[in-house]
């Protein structure tokens, strides 16, 4: 090339690397191929955005009608980044026709260039799962929602576009749109178990459950637990979710409704009974170990573990009625209750009884209504 074509070029593209491949692809063109080339680049006004893609596109070959129309459309967006980005986009070329481009490029300037709608534009999953017109869609959808980052996420990420419609990832951007705030309900929208197991108006129903529930925490493990998800239906899960809220999100309740063994050994009904059966026992920790112990639910009926739990509940009552003779003796604080209690030793034990600091004996509690009617 000669030094004068060179001392021009370099006044018109200040890009040192773009420059010097310029030069390595113009040196390899037949005469003819240059001059169109260079046509071209002056009709462009020597843009730095079309310069790289026709020395991407062609390689030194002559410019294609397609790849014309392509260069047409750049200059009309304000050679944006975004657009020359979907032009060249190797994906994008391999699946698209030329008017579905110009589409996705279409759609992109409506969205002022986002590089959130470029991403779905040229995302390899979304090009193999979506059709342009879905593409399109998803486009127009983020666009609702103010490019949302969240949203965002749901429009581009595999699981979510391998296993639901567009129509039905639509309807999960805008329910999460309904939600705030919306953290764990993205992940409830994204979870690999949930869009398995579950279809997406069910999807939609955990959310909105979880939503009713103020957004609390052991709401949020039931929607998205293993072990719920496979063991319960859907309709069985909000019920599930339901008696936490109705036992006020008890930690001993929860653990009940999410215990493995209990999911797997009990129908519902019979998980629900084991918790109210909780409540009614204070949620005692004996008693929860013996509602999610594995030996009993799978040797016991249901029927024989509620008794059990009755009798372990009764006899911690018992325990708490009674402690030795010296705990007693340390609550006493004079003379008065000394004598208040030694009148319930004569009752509980008998007047001879020889009482030693280890004997056990009901619980003193000195009767201070007593006491100041006395004095």
């Amino acid at each position: 090339m000669k030094i004068e074509m060179m001392e021009f070029l370099s006044d018109k593209i200040t890009d040192i690397n773009l420059l010097k491949k310029l030069i390595l692809t113009l040196d390899k063109m037949s005469s003819n191929n240059l001059k169109r080339f260079l046509d071209e680049l002056k009709r462009s006004d020597y843009n730095e955005y079309i310069c790289k893609m026709m020395i991407d596109l062609n390689e030194g070959k002559e410019i294609t009608k397609e790849q014309k129309n392509i260069i047409e459309k750049l200059k009309n967006y304000d050679y944006n980044e975004n657009v020359y980005n979907i032009a060249i986009n190797n994906d994008v070329l391999k699946s698209k026709t030329i008017e579905e481009k110009i589409k996705l490029i279409e759609e992109l300037k409506k969205c002022n260039y986002s590089y959130t709608a470029y991403d779905i534009a040229v995302d390899e999953d979304v090009l193999e799962t979506r059709t342009t017109e879905e593409q399109i869609r998803l486009m127009e959808e983020l666009e609702k929602c103010d490019y949302n980052s969240a949203t965002y996420r749901i429009a581009m990420y595999s699981d979510v576009l391998e296993t639901r419609t567009t129509d039905e990832q639509i309807k999960l951007m805008e329910e999460l749109e309904n939600c705030d705030p919306f953290e764990d309900v993205l992940d409830i929208a994204l979870d690999n178990n949930i869009l398995r197991k579950r279809t997406n108006e069910e999807q939609i129903r955990l959310m909105e459950e979880y939503k009713k529930c103020d957004y609390d925490k052991k709401a949020y493990i039931i929607v998205r637990d293993t072990y719920v998800l496979n063991e319960r239906t859907t309709d069985e899960q909000i019920r599930l979710i339901e008696a936490i809220k109705k036992y006020d999100y008890n930690l001993c309740a929860f653990k009940i409704a999410t215990d493995e063994n209990v999911l797997s050994t009990r129908t519902l009904e019979e998980q629900i009974k084991l918790m109210e059966e909780l409540k009614n026992c204070d949620y005692n920790k004996n008693v929860l170990d013996t509602a999610i112990d594995r030996d009993v639910l799978r040797k016991k009926s249901l029927e024989k573990q509620i008794k059990l739990m009755k009798k372990i509940y009764l006899e911690e009552l018992e325990k708490q009625k009674t402690t030795i003779h010296s705990k007693n003796m340390r609550k006493i604080s004079n003379v008065t209750e000394f004598k208040m209690y030694l009148n319930e030793l004569k009752q509980e034990l008998g007047k001879d009884t020889d009482v030693k600091s280890d004997t056990v004996v009901l619980k003193f509690t000195p009767d201070k209504k007593k006491k100041r009617k006395e004095n």
